[in-house]
């Protein structure tokens, strides 16, 4: 596996030897997703403009790289794998989004980066319903009301007690 070393020069070294950047492990994980669960930045950089498939799925959950980096709570990611297309939408059908699984593990930042950019919530009432209350707790009811709003800015300053 290209990301077993997690050294962005050995990656760099078997990448221009011709090493497979979507062959899958024995935990049906792409490279990718290796180094997204690793957390490694440049390796993940790497292995993208190389022609990592951002789309990837891992075999076993059916996670993609975007879901993990949201479960992972890992902005920076996040960002990369966004700004290089990666899909925002659940493809296995099961109701956990990007956006879903950073509002089930806290992740404000990410939760907030999500609805901002429009991303899309499954439409299952009961996702929906937990989805709100998820939203509520850890954004609190300022960003609830206003995330979504143009022109909105710095909302990172506000507390739920201080909203209402």
């Amino acid at each position: 596996m290209l990301t077993s070393v997690g050294d962005p020069e050995i990656v760099q070294l078997l990448l221009s030897a011709c090493a497979g950047v979507d062959v899958r492990d024995n935990y049906g994980d792409t490279a990718l997703l290796c180094a997204v669960h690793r957390g490694g930045l440049p390796v993940i950089k790497l292995l993208i403009d190389a022609g990592a498939d951002v789309d990837s799925l891992n075999s076993h959950n059916g996670y993609t790289v975007l879901m993990l980096a949201a479960h992972k709570g890992d902005m920076d990611v996040v960002q990369l794998l966004l700004d290089s297309g990666a899909r925002d939408d659940d493809p296995t059908g099961e109701a956990h989004t990007p956006l879903y699984l950073a509002a089930r593990r806290g992740h404000a930042d990410l939760l907030e980066l999500f609805i901002r950019r429009g991303c899309p919530i499954n439409n299952s009432k009961s996702v929906l319903v937990e989805l709100f209350f998820l939203v509520f707790f850890v954004l609190g009811p300022v960003h609830l009301l206003t995330a979504s709003k143009p022109g909105v800015s710095n909302l990172s300053g506000y507390s739920s007690s201080e909203a209402l």
